[in-house]
Order: structure tokens, then sequence, then C-alpha cells
């Protein structure tokens, strides 16, 4: 399940600024926000927060094994007391002093160098002098490799980790972040719309349009009755430039899901302003009856948890029902696999659109040193490239090659298991054909 987090650490404040479009150039007037080691949430047009997370991924993927181990270090920041403060300063300080403790006189001082980075950050971090807003850090460092790198989501990291291998760990983050699609949120009015997205685990103010609505007494209530329809008229002028900058993000951001919110009535007169293709993408509506006219006080932070909820409700439901046709696939031998033989083999292939992974599932198996394919069967060489092998999780490496061949990968919760032995699931882009079945002489792979 999602972890509803708030747009910020505390309160969100809207930028005194009125943006009118969803492109990425900055307006005049517009008041920038700030993400990366400074507080974000304020007005501004940002786009990319999971496509920046997948970059990092592939970087860290592409980092070779290193002759000197690299830590890769997950932490839930969300920092409500000094009790959870404590509770990451001590995971942080009993790996490090147990990794220095264990380690040969000839790798100290560099594994020392490794660290040091890592305990300056999480001290700050503890401090609140950076990063406040985090409510889930990344971090990883290797001296030797000159690397240091820090990814920053709201979506807290759960159980912290701090590990020590050749290469920096990814499946975490992939966990965390990717198994979570985009989220456009239209919060609309009569005066106007606030339109939120959340990507990447960082929720930002995306567009704010503030129109003139005439006859509206403190309390909400209509005057100027004889004017109703010239008050119609400019509702429907109103609710139609609304909807243009949603319309733009979701022709923009194609696989976000949409959500909106407003009073019941007024969603329907706005969703008329909608395409066809904008409102088959519609997933929810969320009863708001609160005007948002305080564009410059704060965003309610319940109408995002609200929204937050009803988004995790969406993704689980749509997860169990993928997985659902992917078992029936298989069970009819169509573009669905199942257990790991066949999944692996499919994954090498390429031929895997959405991977389903069994939250109890581990296994070790072996990768190639060449073309890294995977798979769990006895091999003395590589069946793909007659490379050598070395033994590895089958986890971790499912998943990173999953990434580098452009599957999408599902966490299966963990009430919401697998059939008993299969561990993994798989719809398929298309069909096993002849030309992709792989064979090493003249035996098919899988007959091996």
């Amino acid at each position: 399940m999602l972890t509803p987090v708030s747009l910020a650490e505390g309160r969100v404040q809207a930028a005194p600024a009125v943006v009118s479009s969803v492109g990425g150039e900055q307006h005049k007037g517009e008041k920038s926000g700030l993400r990366e080691g400074r507080e974000p949430g304020l007005i501004r047009r940002v786009r990319g927060a999971r496509m920046d997370v997948k970059q990092v991924l592939e970087e860290l993927m592409a980092i070779p094994e290193q002759r000197s181990p690299v830590a890769s270090v997950y932490l839930d920041t969300r920092r409500t007391d000094q009790h959870e403060r404590h509770a990451v300063r001590l995971l942080v300080e009993d790996s490090i002093r147990g990794a220095l403790k264990s380690t040969g006189r000839g790798l100290f001082d560099e594994l020392k160098a490794t660290f040091d980075p890592i305990e300056q950050y999480v001290e700050a971090l503890l401090r609140q002098r950076i990063d406040e807003w985090a409510t889930g850090v990344a971090l990883f460092s290797c001296a030797p490799g000159k690397l240091f790198r820090v990814v920053r989501t709201r979506l807290p990291f759960e159980p912290m980790q701090f590990v020590l291998d050749p290469r920096p760990q990814v499946l975490p983050l992939a966990k965390t972040v990717l198994s979570v699609p985009p989220l456009i949120l239209a919060a609309v009015d009569s005066e106007g719309a606030l339109i939120f997205e959340a990507s990447g685990g960082i929720v930002d103010v995306a567009a704010q349009l503030d129109q003139r609505f005439p006859g509206r007494h403190s309390m909400g209530g209509w005057s100027q009755a004889n004017w109703e329809r010239h008050i119609e008229r400019i509702l429907d002028r109103n609710l139609e430039h609304s909807a243009q900058p949603l319309v733009r993000m979701a022709d923009l951001i194609q696989d976000a899901v949409i959500i909106l919110a407003g009073h019941h009535q007024l969603l329907n007169d706005f969703e008329r302003f909608l395409p066809q293709r904008v409102l088959e993408r519609v997933a929810a509506r969320i009863p708001y009856r609160k005007y948002l006219a305080d564009r410059e006080g704060e965003l309610r932070e319940d109408l995002i948890t609200e929204a937050w909820v009803k988004f995790d409700e969406v993704l689980r439901e749509r997860m169990l029902a993928e997985r659902d046709v992917a078992l029936a696939e298989a069970a009819r031998e169509g573009i669905g696999v199942e257990g790991t033989k066949g999944v692996l083999l499919a994954l090498n292939e390429g031929r895997i659109h959405k991977l389903f992974l069994d939250p109890t599932w581990y296994a070790t198996g072996w990768e190639c040193t060449n073309c890294e394919a995977v798979g769990e069967a006895d091999h003395e060489d590589c069946p793909y490239c007659a490379s050598e092998l070395r033994a590895v999780d089958l986890r971790e490496k499912v998943v990173r090659r999953a990434i580098r061949k452009g599957a999408e990968i599902a966490f299966l919760p963990a009430d919401e298991r697998l059939p008993e032995g299969l561990g993994m699931a798989a719809l398929l882009r298309h069909r096993r054909t002849f030309a992709t079945a792989p064979t090493l002489g003249n035996v098919p792979l899988e007959e091996q």
C-alpha cells in the first residue's frame, strides 16, 4: 500500500503567481519551486520527476563492479519524533561500525572514505539542515569509484537498509518508485483550478488558474440572480479554460492516472470540456466542496491525502486485474507466462511487457558476465553467448534486467501472492516464435 504523505513536511505554501500554461517555460510573475536541496512545492511547472528517477536508476545500473564495495543506504526519513530520528542514526552508525570492524587493513581507509559523506549527510538531514521535505532518502557511495549520489523522494523506504556490494543495489529504489505511475490531480471550482502532478514520489503544483467569477458572497451563496444566464456563460468559460492545461498535461504524460476533485455538479459541467481520450483516463472523482479561492494561502493537505488514498485503491485494483489476466493468458498459452523458468526465458528474449513479482519470492541463480542474461538452471557457460557465469541473487538481477528491457514492474502486495510456487508471472508483448527462441547447438534452450 502507498504511504499517504503530505505535500511538504508541515505545510506547502502556494506562491502568489498565476500559471496559465503547462509548458516547460517559466512565465513572467511565476515563482519557481526548488527541488534538490531546498524546499519544494511552490508554484511551478515541473515535468519528469519520475523520468529523473528512472534516469538515476539507469545510471546506477550502468556502474560496473567496483573493487571496493559500494554502500547502498535506504532510509525512512519521516522523523515524526526523536525516537525515529535516533533509529535512522543508529542504523547508519551500527552498519558503518560493523563494516569497518570486519574489513581488512588494506580496505579500511577506502571504506572509511566511502562512509564519511554518508555520515555527514545523514547528520545534516536529521538536524533538519537539508532536505527537510524528503520522507525517503537513498544514498549510494564509493570513494574509489568517485560515487556519491542522493535520491530524495516523498515515498519512504521500508524497511531501511544498509548494503555493501560490488555494485549499487537498486531493487528497493525500483520497488518504491517505479511501481507507482504518475498522478494528475485536478481540483476545480467556479473560479479556476489547481492541477497537481505526483511523480516519482514528489508532489508539485503543475498549473494554477485564477478566473473572475461575479456574484459570490463570502459564504459561497449566489447574488444577482437576474444575471443567471450571464453567470452560466462565465462559468462555462472558466471551466473551459481550466480544462485546457489538464488536457495538455494528460497528453504529455500518457501513463498518468487522472483524479478530479470538486463539487459533483461542477465536475459534471467540467467534464463537458474534456475530450474523450482524457475522460477515459479519469480513474476517480473526489467530492470537494470547499472553494479554492485563497490561492495565496495554504493548500489543503486533506485533499492531497484523500487523493493519495484513492490513488492507492486504483493502482491496487489495476495491478490485481492485470495479474489475473497474465495468469489466465499463461494458462491458455497466450500472451502470458508464469513461473520462474518461463518468465526468465521471456525476460532474456525481451518479450515481457509487465512483470509481476511475488513479495516472498527470492532465489539464487546465474548471470552472464557478458550479455547479462539470467537463469536458475545449472549451466557451465551462458546458453546465449557461451560466456562465463556467476552466481547472483535473482530478484535483484531480474529487476535490473526488466528495467533495461523496458518492461513495467509490479511488486505485488503481501496479501495478494501468486499461486504457490510460481514466484513470478508476466504479460508479454507477443507470443514466442521460432525466430525469438534461442538455442545452444541444435537443441532449444528450454529443453536443455
